[in-house]
């Protein structure tokens, strides 16, 4: 049981994170069923294999994705739900609240376009909304104008990160736009958008011949 001991005495960043592993930890799902959802993954944001360079980051995205978004696991609409109902009975407020907050965040894909006094300004490009994100840490290699797969909580009247963090080529930033758009006013959701794009983040490590906004250019093409 994750108790609100544990958390108060951390900072909101690091009680983000604790309520994540505690998710990942104790998600109670049969082996069987984790495999059957990692292929429903893999089938919308391309199979990664063991010896890519992006195994970490895809193995990382899907557990996350697993106990916030998979709705196949669980009798609630997420194992986050399930979890902040359970810990709500228990007396553990804080650890439902942030849960909750788990359960209800926004994953999309982000411009960023300022990082000053603490805080990293984002442009959502396929909302258009605009956020201003807590990270007192230093992003190493990141600069203005680069795109970004991320997963953003808002907790306490504040917006975080949660650890998707995917980052796509900043020379493709039109055709990701373009891309994520078409499946939009396809009648896809913003999710079925962000995977697709994924997808052909997957394909950059494989066609290392090409530039890699080539790649995005290219799109279908590639298989």
């Amino acid at each position: 049981m994750l108790t609100d001991l544990e958390l108060v005495s951390l900072s909101v960043p690091a009680q983000i994170e604790r309520t994540l592993e505690a998710l990942i930890a104790h998600h109670g799902v049969a082996d069987a069923t984790v495999g059957l959802a990692r292929k429903h993954y893999e089938q919308r944001r391309g199979n990664v294999h063991q010896d890519e360079e992006l195994w970490e980051i895809w193995s990382a995205g899907f557990v996350e994705w697993l106990v916030i978004e998979c709705t196949t696991v669980s009798d609630e609409p997420s194992l986050a739900l399930a979890a902040a109902r359970r810990w709500l009975g228990e007396g553990a407020a804080r650890a439902a609240h942030v849960a909750t907050a788990l359960a209800h965040s926004h994953r999309s894909l982000f411009e960023i376009i300022a990082m000053r006094d603490g805080r990293v300004e984002l442009l959502d490009l396929l909302g258009g909304a605009a956020f201003a994100v807590v990270e007192p840490r230093s992003l190493v290699g990141v600069e203005l104008g680069d795109v970004a797969e991320l997963r953003l909580v808002g907790l306490d009247d504040d917006v975080y990160f949660a650890k998707t963090f995917v980052y796509h080529p900043k020379a493709a930033r039109d055709d990701i736009v373009a891309r994520a758009q078409a499946v939009l006013s396809d009648g896809g959701l913003r999710q079925d958008a962000v995977d697709s794009i994924a997808v052909l983040r997957a394909y950059v490590p494989r066609y290392r011949h090409l530039p890699p906004a080539r790649v995005y250019k290219m799109g279908n093409k590639l298989s």
